[in-house]
């Protein structure tokens, strides 16, 4: 065991080297789109790990905060800046993997902070995210009604955008310009293409090649902080989730404007699906979306499962007349009990799995529509919308608290390792 003597004074180099080690930590989970208490939660765990008092931590989305105070008296505090660069759930799990090992005892200062440094400096490959947003685009088109034609559609279009997007990164440009050119490449084709193959499902193809690009679980992530007390973090995602929603529906728009289409195409039913469709394009999109967010690749299976369950039970209660809103909340709290014993058992952090349990009911195409509607001058119906795409989203986050109490009230023992608390 290397645990280290609260009462022992540390060195100045031991001092700077533990603040840059959980500068490191909090900075990797905030990059990669962890949750701001998973990084205030794991600063102070591994501060108290290398033998620090009254460690203290206060995270937003744009910086970290640290204080701490050694044995003989003397504080130390730092601020870091953070620039968010998107989601990677396997470094979020390998930091976490190793705060883990910290506090186990099994880890010393030195040798997290190197892993913690390799870690930062892990180059990860993008070749086969383009792939990977066209499978999950394919799994919605399948869930909003599409056949064969409209999943190879919105597959293809989202691909290239995903591609186009890789490429305006290299060039430094703005992600709000990508998400506006993205959201029109996705959109133009199938309206054009509606003059020649009228039966072509128009609203299924561009929706399911949006569902990508769409913020209505960084929606989600923004109610939850804000109920969790995190004023800070719940306003900036909320405020970003709802500029990339006004950005997606601009581009659409455009294209729209562009074409002219004659009519917006027939509303969306999910439960018309047949259960072996449902099953089917649920678990594409959530496994689409798993390999979207890089989560490890152990995981992305019995994550997508776990969605994929979920989904059903969602599609199961509708089509025994269960009202909409009513069925998210059963089918979320299915999938967040599912989701907490894998993560449990598999000794993973549960964001992946309660991530991808939700990712079918998240109401990013009404987030979307109701923006077009706002940009069509329909004030009322983009009022309605998005007031109801909040009521979905209520009940996912109420769905999400009852499961965590049910699953603690059960496992009141932790696991060994037991990332669920973490």
């Amino acid at each position: 065991m290397n645990h280290y003597d609260p009462g022992a004074a540390l060195s100045a180099h031991e001092r700077d080297l533990c603040m840059e080690t959980l500068q490191l930590a909090g900075q990797l989970i905030m990059e990669y789109g962890g949750e701001t208490f998973r990084v205030e939660e794991t600063i102070t765990r591994m501060g108290r790990a290398f033998g620090l008092t009254e460690v203290e931590s206060f995270a937003v989305p744009s910086g970290i905060f640290i204080s701490y105070r050694q044995a003989d008296g003397e504080g130390q505090s730092s601020v870091k800046r953070v620039r968010l660069k998107g989601t990677d759930l396997s470094r979020v799990d390998e930091v976490n993997r190793i705060s883990r090992h910290v506090e186990a005892g099994e880890m010393t200062l030195a040798m997290a902070h190197t892993a913690l440094k390799r870690l930062r400096d892990e180059q990860v490959s993008s070749r086969l995210s383009p792939l990977a947003w066209g499978l999950c685009a394919g799994g919605f088109a399948m869930m909003f009604g599409g056949n064969l034609p409209e999943v190879a559609v919105s597959f293809l279009l989202c691909a290239l955008a995903r591609l186009l997007t890789l490429l305006l990164d290299r060039f430094h440009w703005q992600e709000m310009i990508s998400t506006l050119l993205s959201a029109f490449i996705c959109t133009l084709p199938p309206m054009l293409a509606l003059q020649w193959f009228p039966a072509l499902k128009t609203e299924a193809t561009v929706a399911g090649a949006l569902m990508p690009m769409l913020s209505g679980l960084v929606m989600t992530g923004a109610v939850q902080d804000t109920l969790r007390g995190d004023m800070v973090s719940g306003l900036t995602h909320g405020v970003r989730a709802l500029l990339t929603a006004a950005l997606v529906a601009g581009g659409a728009l455009l294209a729209a404007a562009a074409v002219k289409p004659a009519a917006a195409g027939a509303e969306l039913n999910l439960l018309e699906l047949s259960w072996w469709a449902a099953a089917l394009s649920s678990f594409a999109g959530t496994l689409g979306f798993a390999l979207i967010c890089r989560a490890p690749l152990r995981a992305c299976v019995p994550a997508s499962l776990v969605g994929t369950a979920a989904y059903l039970a969602f599609w199961a209660l509708g089509r025994l007349g269960l009202s909409e809103i009513a069925s998210v909340f059963c089918g979320t709290l299915l999938g967040t009990l599912l989701g907490m014993v894998c993560a449990r058992e598999m000794r993973m952090i549960g964001t992946i799995f309660l991530m991808m349990s939700i990712v079918s009911f998240v109401p990013g195409l009404g987030l979307y529509r109701g923006m077009r509607f706002f940009g069509d001058g329909l004030t009322r119906l983009g009022a309605e919308q998005i007031i109801y795409a909040m009521g979905i989203i209520a009940m996912i986050v109420l769905g999400q608290a009852v499961g965590s109490f049910l699953f603690r009230a059960v496992f009141r023992h932790p696991h060994p390792s037991e990332p669920s608390a973490r």
